[in-house]
């Protein structure tokens, strides 16, 4: 009598319990910034549906709850076009997100009800980072899109298409763990390693409605605002360029450690050693070209704030440049491309923790001789928040704080990039 009223309550039950299979499967790497939400026992609970008849496959939703997991997953039929879609939706706190970690989604063609691929998606904030399994023959090949940036392709896996389907994710690392870095691709990063970056940028935020913007302006050693070419006193309408802007910035923590500011001379020293192009030192010389101002400014203001930190002098001038990052290649003097600032940033956050970015954008601006010119700076943010989302924070005196309009912006060009910590006392200069 117990045995039939428990099928019936299974039948009837909008929310099924479903109980894990035994997989033999090596463990998600245990970071705690790298957990992984599985739901491979809903996917071998509607099986027999996914594999049924294509006649018989039928659109709707169910939901699923699991015994010892928090969360549910929603299980979801759509056709569209040639092809019927199974998509499995981790709950969050979002609710049923279509851009949710660890979501799945299984195409199946109408036509001849072959399984076409498997899609991941492996990051809650970014839609374009996700992992595409297709079939080939008894064996899967795996692509890897992280940030829209195609990171892996043609990892084969030992096993069908048909058999993912089922498998767990844990699963999928095992096989391809000595191909690919999860460590990093799952990274949720730590709190507690970016208090320092969400602090200041919580008080940058309060500051930046007062800043005032002015042609070539900044702020000098006495706390008075000038212009950055001659070192006369602005008039009227004073304020600061992205330059004296990211002077600004540094200048909060520098006096804090100096209680004054830093005086601009340090920071137009031209390192023109560096380059060795008699064609380029010419043009140096020229204020109305100077394609290597913002370079050099930029390397500077990290010089002179570690120089401030340590109490000795920092001779290797490049010694803050970013010139490593997996999956980019650091061009001299140039950079990265502004559009991959997304991925980059990523990575230097996950192994980087609590480090800020002043960001030089370089373009092409003459062939004859051929020049770059280094015409804007941008201070960068990346952190990870509590619950694991990365963002990224742009700051300078125009006051828009999104990267993706950066990107946008400047989407064709490059930047450099040199590294700072966020640590110590935070004192900026209050514009009134």
């Amino acid at each position: 009598m117990n045995k039939w009223f428990l099928l019936l309550i299974m039948v009837i039950l909008p929310i099924y319990y479903i109980s894990a299979q035994n997989w033999e499967v090596s463990v998600i790497p245990q970071h705690e910034d790298a957990f992984f939400t599985e739901n491979y026992e809903v996917r071998a609970q509607v099986k027999d549906f996914m594999f049924s008849p294509m006649a018989q496959i039928k659109t709707g939703d169910e939901y699923y709850s699991l015994w010892d997991r928090e969360y549910k997953v929603k299980f979801e039929t759509t056709i569209k076009n040639d092809a019927a879609y199974f998509q499995f939706k981790n709950e969050s706190k979002r609710g049923y997100d279509n851009v949710t970690r660890g979501n799945y989604i299984i195409k199946r063609s109408l036509k001849n009800g072959i399984f076409q691929w498997i899609k991941v998606l492996l990051r809650d904030e970014q839609p374009h980072s996700y992992i595409r399994i297709l079939s080939d023959g008894n064996r899967s090949l795996l692509e890897l899109y992280f940030f829209d940036t195609l990171l892996y392709q043609n990892i084969i896996l030992p096993v069908s298409l048909e058999t993912l389907i089922t498998a767990p994710f844990s699963k999928i690392i095992q096989f391809t763990e000595g191909s690919i870095d999860w460590s990093y691709i799952l990274s949720q990063g730590y709190g507690k390693n970016y208090l320092n970056i969400r602090l200041l940028i919580e008080r940058l935020l309060e500051l930046l409605p007062y800043v005032t913007e002015a042609y070539d302006g900044a702020i000098n050693q006495r706390g008075e605002f000038v212009l950055i070419k001659g070192g006369e006193l602005q008039g009227a309408n004073k304020g600061v360029n992205c330059s004296g802007f990211s002077k600004w910035m540094i200048d909060g923590f520098y006096f804090a450690l100096t209680d004054k500011y830093i005086d601009i001379e340090l920071l137009k020293i031209k390192h023109q050693e560096l380059r060795g192009n008699r064609w380029i030192k010419r043009y140096e010389d020229q204020d109305e070209y100077d394609p290597f101002f913002g370079l050099d400014w930029s390397r500077n203001l990290a010089i002179v704030l570690m120089s401030a930190r340590t109490g000795r002098e920092i001779k290797d001038i490049e010694s803050f440049d970013v010139r490593e990052v997996d999956f980019f290649t650091y061009t001299e003097d140039i950079g990265y491309r502004v559009k991959d600032l997304r991925l980059l940033l990523y990575y230097l956050a996950v192994n980087e923790p609590g480090y800020f970015y002043l960001g030089s954008v370089n373009s092409e601006y003459k062939d004859n001789p051929f020049l770059r010119q280094h015409f804007h700076i941008v201070v960068l943010l990346p952190y990870f928040d509590d619950d694991g989302f990365f963002h990224i924070v742009v700051m300078d005196q125009h006051k828009d704080t999104d990267i993706d309009a950066l990107i946008e912006k400047f989407e064709y060009d490059f930047i450099h990039l040199v590294s700072l910590e966020a640590k110590g006392k935070f004192e900026p200069f209050i514009f009134e």
